[in-house]
């Protein structure tokens, strides 16, 4: 149980570095956007939001990669997580998109970020701390 919450762990940290890389790229219009759109938050700094929100994607990133590891238990098998992480992500970009959400682009990159580094790496990490290679 431990090599899989430690598995779950690692794909969330590295679906945080790539979080962190696009929000350092794209932070400032999602503060912006943050800002115009809601009358608690728009007295506060950019810096502040930036950094709050830096740490919110820090640990949903972190809690998914455990979340994925719950869900990968119930599914089963490598196929089957895959292609739930890939409908749930065009499903979720699909409704970002139709939806006439702020920043739809941003919310599809991370769906498909999601769907690409949990389902695509989180298996792969599982095979091999249980010694399937």
């Amino acid at each position: 149980m431990v090599q899989k919450l430690l598995a779950g762990l690692l794909a969330g940290l590295l679906l945080a570095g790539v979080f962190v890389i696009y929000y350092l790229i794209r932070g400032r219009p999602f503060v912006a956007m943050i800002k115009a759109n809601s009358p608690e938050m728009a007295n506060a700094s950019d810096n502040a939001l930036f950094f709050m929100f830096l740490g919110a994607f820090i640990f949903a990133a972190l809690l998914l990669g455990v979340l994925s590891v719950i869900v990968f238990g119930f599914l089963g098998t490598s196929d089957k997580f895959r292609l739930l992480a890939g409908g749930l992500a065009m499903l979720a970009s699909i409704l970002a998109v139709t939806s006439r959400t702020p920043l739809p682009v941003d919310k599809v990159f991370m769906n498909f970020a999601v769907a690409g580094v949990l389902g695509g790496f989180l298996p792969v990490l599982l095979g091999k701390l249980s010694g399937g290679g």
